[in-house]
């Protein structure tokens, strides 16, 4: 009897700590712009917990976004996004200058991820400045899981 209760409770125990499925999301991220850049038609999505196969390498979930970076100011500073979750620091970044240099439009996709599923991200879009200036910045809200 005691073999049978033990079992059966060590079973429980186990399915109490079991991380529940949590589904995909997505949505889309209004205009980001500051002076001299603009990330518009934005769009995000969470990878699946557990992962499937759209997750990195089929086991690390992430943050995406994508949407169109212009740099609006054509005065020779270059744009570029990056993108947050969580707690961590600003990662990733995609520049309309390794994208086709300056005075353009350019579609971009970002994939943020550390080793947790991210239960927030956000996005920035910013102008990079020569010198002493400082980069000119704006963000989007968080997004949630």
């Amino acid at each position: 009897m005691k073999r049978t209760m033990s079992l059966v409770i060590g079973g429980v125990a186990a399915l109490a700590f079991a991380a529940p499925a949590v589904a995909a999301s997505s949505g889309s991220i209004a205009t980001v712009s500051a002076s001299g850049v603009s990330f518009t038609s934005g769009s995000w999505s969470f990878d699946p917990w557990p992962c499937n196969s759209s997750c990195v390498n089929g086991t690390t979930s992430s943050w995406r976004y994508a949407g169109t970076l212009k740099d609006t100011a054509s005065d020779g500073d270059w744009v570029y996004t990056r993108g947050k979750i969580d707690g961590y620091d600003w990662a990733g970044g995609a520049s309309a200058e390794e994208h086709g240099g300056y005075n353009s439009t350019k579609s971009i996709s970002q994939r943020i991820y550390y080793n947790d599923p991210p239960q927030q991200g956000k996005m920035q879009a910013c102008r990079h400045r020569s010198g002493a200036i400082p980069n000119s910045c704006s963000e989007s809200p968080w997004k949630y899981r």
